[in-house]
């Protein structure tokens, strides 16, 4: 049943929504906020601004992120 849409709460505000699988759990009044102050940035932006991230007690470093996000040289969106 967990596979299927239901009814699921948000993972940000709490309030209970019609969600439509188990990859969606962020309601669309959520969502929007997210899209209107996050929208802009590149996926290496976010990373950076949620900080280090570790994995299996290791933290991650630059080359694990190029490596996960196919970065190419300019992966600082400096332009150069």
């Amino acid at each position: 049943m967990s596979n299927q849409a239901r009814m699921r709460v948000c993972l940000k505000c709490q309030r209970k929504f019609f969600s439509t699988g188990p990859g969606n759990r962020i309601c669309k009044k959520c969502n929007r906020e997210n899209m209107a102050r996050y929208g802009h940035m590149t996926e290496w932006q976010l990373a950076v601004q949620r900080g280090r991230k570790y994995w299996n007690g290791e933290p991650m470093d630059e080359s694990f992120w190029c490596l996960a996000f196919d970065l190419d040289d300019d992966w600082r969106g400096t332009g150069g």
